[in-house]
Formats: structure tokens, C-alpha cells, sequence
């Protein structure tokens, strides 16, 4: 889901996601997502 999602711009991307988490697997999921997807935009940016 995540990798899917970051294909849309900016904020749109993290939103989509954590509504897809949330969607399929509830709160747990939503908050999986989210996690996930904010590990992979830190560790983007540790990399500059």
C-alpha cells in the first residue's frame, strides 16, 4: 500500500496511505502505516 501511495505529491501520499491502513486493518493499521511511512522519509533524508 505505502509504495503505491508515494506516487502521489507531497502530504496527499502520507494521507492516502494511513486511509488505506485504516481502511484495511483499522486503527492498528492506519498507525502501522503511518509509522512506516515516516521511517522511510527520515531515512530518505538522513541519506542528503
Amino acid at each position: 500500500m505505502a509504495p503505491l501511495s508515494q506516487l502521489a505529491p507531497g502530504p496527499l501520499a502520507a494521507q492516502l496511505a494511513i486511509y488505506l491502513g485504516y481502511v484495511h486493518y483499522g486503527l492498528l493499521g492506519a498507525t502501522l502505516v503511518g509509522v512506516a511511512f515516516e521511517k522511510a522519509a527520515c531515512a530518505e533524508n538522513q541519506k542528503e
